[in-house]
């Protein structure tokens, strides 16, 4: 089994969420990073490299992010170990969001029934982006709720709008 293949298989049973495609990324990002194209990344940069990547990380962040993925303190990481910081931050963002996510559908849910009409799914996605094209949002909506009954549980609202 090639080591990709491996190492993909690994990261997506022990931690659950990196596909192939993020995996890729990650490695085209770790060699980028990677100046002495040794295979190793020096610790401390990672908030310059976290920064390159587009998340803001703040000084404890970071201190606790070292602590993870560098114990025995080195001052070096592989590419397993970027890995394991990447995955921390996306289960952050993919926690923000769904917390943000749970706060609209709530504003939402006016009656507290735990749906919202497709209606007002309708409305949200064109006040988000008035340009979408209309067909393709009745085919979204069609597909999230797929029982036809006009209205969207929060799972699949979440599901929704992660796919938009």
């Amino acid at each position: 089994m090639p080591v990709k293949r491996r190492l993909s298989l690994m990261v997506m049973a022990n931690q659950g969420s990196l596909g192939d495609n993020q995996i890729r990324e990650f490695r085209e990002a770790f060699d980028y990073f990677d100046d002495h194209g040794d295979g190793l990344l020096e610790t401390r940069h990672l908030k310059k490299y976290l920064a390159e990547m587009g998340y803001d990380a703040s000084d404890l962040e970071v201190v606790q992010m070292k602590n993870k993925i560098d114990p025995t303190t080195t001052g070096k990481i592989d590419f397993d170990a970027f890995l394991t910081m990447a995955e921390t931050i996306l289960g952050r963002d993919q926690g923000d969001m769904e917390g943000e996510l749970k706060h609209a559908f709530r504003l939402f849910d006016k009656d507290g029934s735990g749906n919202i009409g497709v209606e007002i799914l309708r409305e949200i996605m064109l006040a988000v982006d008035p340009n979408m094209d209309k067909k393709e949002l009745d085919q979204m909506i069609r597909e999230t709720d797929s029982d036809g009954s006009g209205t969207v549980d929060f799972d699949e609202f979440m599901e929704f709008m992660m796919s938009s």
